[in-house]
């Protein structure tokens, strides 16, 4: 199985635990300011966010990715509007396109090697850090991690070596409940 030959588990993490590693990420960056500022607060912003999504807030946990780069390669883009149009050719993806939605499709395939934030994350990438997804044992999807992992499918495409230790705080779902993340309704933005 995929996931066996990816990840190691390191432990279980609740979901204030994930969303208080998620601000100290983004809250001091200029970058996330700028979106969030319309909100009272980080956390009023990525509530707003995530909500559309449903996620559960119970059985999370985290693990190590042996080899992240490959990782990103693999990844699956999370299903927001404001990513579609990197691998879609419309408003909205075909099942299709949903399918090629890895960053390693993405990322040569768009203008995403020109974004100024990728760019400057592959130049200066964090020593460590985690990101967000679900999983139903075979594919990755994120929710939170994608111009990291479009700065290492950038990485590795320009021959840019990028040491980093990685997790993920992982969902696992069944298939058919991945597949209802994976396939995105209309209604999702972000």
């Amino acid at each position: 199985m995929l996931f066996s030959k990816q990840l190691s588990f390191i432990k279980n993490i609740s979901w204030d635990e994930i969303i208080h590693t998620w601000k100290q990420d983004e809250v001091d960056q200029a970058f996330w300011q700028k979106i969030y500022k319309e909100y009272p607060s980080w956390e009023a912003w990525r509530e707003a966010c995530l909500k559309k999504f449903a996620l559960p807030k119970d059985d999370w946990k985290v693990y190590r990715i042996h080899d992240p780069v490959l990782f990103a390669s693999m990844a699956y883009c999370g299903p927001f509007h404001t990513w579609f149009k990197h691998y879609s050719n419309g408003e909205f993806p075909t099942e299709k396109e949903r399918e090629r939605s890895t960053f390693g499709y993405i990322v040569p395939n768009s203008s995403l090697k020109e974004n100024p934030k990728i760019n400057s994350i592959m130049h200066d990438f964090p020593q460590s850090s985690q990101v967000l997804g679900v999983s139903d044992g075979h594919k990755f999807m994120l929710y939170e991690g994608h111009h990291r992992m479009s700065a290492l499918t950038l990485a590795k495409e320009q021959g840019i070596e990028i040491a980093t230790e990685l997790s993920i705080a992982l969902r696992l779902f069944s298939v058919e409940e991945f597949r209802k993340h994976f396939y995105p309704q209309r209604t999702h933005h972000g």
